[in-house]
């Protein structure tokens, strides 16, 4: 039965865009490294029962997600501090928008 459900979902996928190779513009992320590849599918794997809208049952996901808002506030000259999502939504984007900028 598993291997019925991974042949649909595999010839399923035969009308889809590419992931590899850089021919597809938006929604894929490929870095052209087979162990960037490798590693992010053990991660996926490693968290594919994990829900990250609590994260008091899974603060493992908390810490990579502020890790991670962290990362793009400090890109965007944002406010020191991470904190979920929502500080980030909080946040406008833009040149014109950063403090200081004219």
């Amino acid at each position: 039965m598993t291997r019925d459900v991974l042949a649909e979902m595999r010839a399923r996928q035969t009308a889809d865009l590419p992931v590899h190779g850089g021919r597809t513009l938006a929604y894929v992320y490929d870095s052209g490294l087979a162990e960037v590849d490798r590693i992010g599918r053990e991660a996926v794997a490693a968290y594919a029962g994990s829900n990250g809208l609590d994260p008091t049952a899974f603060p493992s996901l908390l810490q990579m997600e502020n890790e991670l808002v962290g990362f793009g506030l400090r890109l965007l000259d944002g406010p020191e501090g991470g904190g979920r999502h929502g500080h980030l939504r909080r946040y406008r984007v833009g040149p014109a928008r950063r403090p200081g900028s004219a």
